[in-house]
């Protein structure tokens, strides 16, 4: 080829990336054609009228409408379908187009004022294309938030599967379960070898392989029961997905979040390991569907202890354990001390770990975050906010009660 037909050859190339480029970053700030607007505007509707009716049929009927059509129906076959591309990720999508927005928001805004102000007469044109093009982007937001998640905050509570008889408890009760937990924490403890802090690790095994042999423990516990199969038999297939940037989830106080955009369940991995599996099996109860935290976090304890993975087991009764002596503090602070002596030095160990990573991690991001988690799930009929993750001790107290008929 000879130098001119290079040049020629190269110039087109620059141009047609140049135009690409601007034809996508324009994307919100090009002026909406008369039938472009017909179409986004009808979109929109459909969309959050299509949200509305979901939600607040969900919201406003009874639990048993939907259980039946929502929970049990359309939730299950719109999580296995849509889920099909992410589950084979080896990365969190939601992770990569959080990261996207932020920096495409930031350059975005840029180029609207930019375009506003070469558009002179048109620039409110301009604005009001990109505020309608957001306008219809967050609708599928919206739509895709109550189908992957916010309807089945109204669904049947666990305990109406789980044979539980939730009731109040006496200190005593209290008491009882937390010696149990610690003893057989400190027998699993045992046999878990320990990283170079003195913490329990899983390691050399992957978080990836991790995230497996916790898809195995729900098809060990959904095997032992047709109820649960019928349940959680999504958390048999779905990968729960490591975080790249854990620690800002940690500076965020946040140990896992299911993203309904994507249908991914999405962990810190940054934090102490012994916290990790009992996270990721707390959000595979929330991609089946059990959005309350309380429940989240006890399904997340049987299907731990399930397993016959130690690390599992250990992991899954750590957290029941942690959530249990908090709640015995508040009720008995003397019968609390007693119990947590009877904790072995590994045990006391990982505890220490624990809550010294997350003091280092305490921030005013972390603050706002669970104001703004407290409000959202308030909003969703979860009376207590965030404190609804201590009610776990509840179903605990309950399947105590029941192995050991005392009732």
């Amino acid at each position: 080829m000879n130098t001119d037909a290079y040049i020629k050859v190269k110039e087109m190339e620059i141009n047609s990336q140049t135009k690409a480029k601007r034809t996508f970053a324009n994307f919100f700030t090009k002026i909406v054609s008369s039938k472009e607007k017909k179409v986004l505007i009808s979109v929109s509707a459909i969309l959050f009228l299509m949200s509305a009716i979901i939600y607040f049929s969900a919201r406003l009927l009874p639990s048993e409408f939907t259980e039946k059509y929502f929970s049990l129906g359309v939730y299950p076959v719109w999580v296995n379908t849509m889920s099909v591309f992410t589950r084979y990720l080896p990365f969190s999508l939601a992770e990569f187009i959080i990261i996207t927005l932020i920096i495409l928001i930031p350059t975005y805004t840029v180029i609207l004022i930019v375009d506003m102000v070469k558009a002179k007469s048109n620039c409110f044109k301009v604005l009001g294309s990109f505020i309608l093009r957001a306008i219809t982007i967050v609708s599928v937001f919206a739509f895709l938030l109550v189908m992957g998640a916010g309807a089945n905050y109204f669904r049947y509570e666990f305990a109406r599967y789980s044979n539980l008889y939730v009731r109040e408890s006496s200190a005593d009760e209290l008491y009882a379960l937390c010696n149990e937990l610690v003893e057989k924490a400190n027998v699993l403890r045992e046999d878990i070898p320990a990283d170079k802090n003195g913490g329990a690790t899983y390691k050399p095994m992957s978080n990836w392989e991790m995230s497996k042999e916790i898809n195995r423990a729900y098809q060990k516990m959904n095997s032992e029961n047709p109820i649960y199969q019928k349940l959680f038999w999504l958390s048999e297939k779905i990968p729960v997905k490591s975080v790249y940037f854990s620690e800002a989830m940690s500076y965020l106080q946040l140990a896992g979040t299911i993203t309904p955009f994507t249908l991914e369940a999405n962990v810190n991995v940054h934090t102490t390991q012994f916290d990790i599996p009992a996270s990721m099996a707390h959000e595979l109860a929330h991609i089946s569907g059990f959005m309350r935290e309380d429940e989240a976090n006890f399904i997340a304890y049987l299907a731990c202890t399930s397993s016959e993975n130690k690390f599992l087991n250990y992991s899954g009764v750590m957290s029941a354990l942690v959530y249990s002596t908090n709640a015995l503090y508040k009720s008995n602070a003397d019968l609390h001390r007693e119990v947590m002596m009877k904790c072995s030095d590994k045990v006391s160990k990982d505890l220490q770990l624990d809550r010294e990573y997350y003091d280092a991690h305490i921030s005013t991001a972390g603050k706002i975050y669970t104001s703004a988690n407290d409000t959202f799930l308030k909003i969703n009929a979860q009376k207590d906010g965030v404190k609804s993750y201590g009610r776990m001790v509840d179903l605990l107290l309950a399947d105590y009660r029941k192995r050991h008929n005392t009732d």
